[in-house]
């Protein structure tokens, strides 16, 4: 950029007013909001209509943590470096961190050379903590909240004391940074929005299953976390339910030193991953299914009925027939099946 440009030298004022704004509100009062603090600036003359941009200020030191309220921290997913200058002014100003696990939490704030008394908060243990949480806010401490890695409450504990929190009129503030989900569907290159979140999915059979078909059905790009376990289970479950030919995001490890994209159609996925012993926290984005034309349709159909026809001619079996034409034509099982039977049927009334 040009120095003898107006438009830089305007930013540049832009800027030194905001530090000046900065300095001044430091020293008074012990919070502020950015509308307050930061002048507007007028870009009418370089966009031709009347716009306003808002900064926010930089750091004011411990003036920015609030007494009696609760801070949701986003913490790095993998890589240290994505931590958020703010999220380490909020950790180390708080007067308490309640911690997924403590353990975990304790090694990143031993990184970061803070000291900080934390406060043990999981699923497990929520019922009873909440009530001695919310005390804290009673006496006017302030709480920051963090997860394992990433941003609590998206597919992790804490909902709750948030909820709890609302209720009773306590101040929540987030504090955004790292978060597996958003930095995995922004690089799946699917045309987002809408997406939906299904977070993982059910183990047991009958939620699975039921899950399974509204996701094949649904017009959203679908997300997912996996353990790293139950990844070929969940791509076979794909393909079972007729979206083979569906592309698919296999995001592991995100940000961390053996992380690894992979990019291609679902039974592309099963075959990669199927040889590979998986380690690793996944996250799953499966593309939106594009419903296909009447004729496409009426093709596949005509297709898959005679191989199934020409496979029981052979005597093979429809339970077998229907998993060869389901994974060959992206087709549910359970669909195929049904139509082997309705071919068995006909033929034996006209051998």
């Amino acid at each position: 950029m040009i120095k003898s440009d107006p438009w830089y030298a305007q930013r540049l004022s832009y800027l030194h007013g905001c530090f000046s704004t900065s300095k001044r509100y430091a020293s008074g009062r012990t919070h502020m909001s950015p509308r307050e603090s930061i002048p507007r600036r007028t870009t009418q003359q370089v966009f031709g209509k009347r716009l306003h941009s808002l900064f926010c200020n930089y750091s004011t030191g411990e003036k920015e943590i609030n007494s009696g309220c609760l801070y949701v921290v986003s913490t790095p997913i993998g890589n240290l470096a994505d931590i958020s200058s703010r999220c380490l002014e909020t950790l180390r100003n708080v007067d308490i961190i309640a911690a997924e696990d403590t353990r975990q939490t304790w090694k990143l704030l031993q990184h970061f050379g803070i000291q900080k008394a934390q406060f043990s908060l999981h699923q497990h243990n929520s019922v009873e903590r909440i009530p001695k949480l919310l005390e804290l806010f009673r006496k006017g401490k302030s709480v920051a909240l963090v997860c394992d890695a990433g941003t609590p409450c998206i597919s992790d504990p804490g909902y709750g004391v948030i909820e709890s929190c609302y209720h009773n009129r306590i101040p929540v503030h987030p504090v955004p940074g790292a978060c597996a989900l958003t930095s995995a569907l922004s690089i799946c290159g699917f045309p987002i929005p809408p997406f939906t979140f299904y977070g993982f999915l059910p183990i047991s059979r009958g939620e699975r299953q039921h899950l399974l078909q509204e996701i094949r059905n649904t017009k959203h790009v679908v997300a997912l976390y996996e353990a790293p376990h139950r990844l070929i289970r969940t791509l076979n479950d794909f393909v079972q339910h007729g979206m083979s030919e569906r592309r698919i995001l296999v995001a592991r490890e995100l940000t961390k030193l053996y992380e690894e994209v992979y990019w291609n159609t679902v039974a592309s996925a099963v075959e990669y991953f199927g040889s590979k012993q998986v380690k690793g926290e996944l996250t799953l984005i499966l593309d939106r299914w594009n419903v296909p034309s009447n004729t496409d349709m009426e093709k596949k159909m005509i297709s898959a009925d005679n191989i199934l026809q020409a496979l029981l001619k052979e005597n093979v079996g429809s339970g077998s027939a229907s998993k060869v034409v389901a994974s060959l034509y992206g087709m549910s099982k359970q669909e195929c099946y049904k139509r082997a039977v309705e071919i068995r049927e006909k033929l034996s009334k006209n051998p």
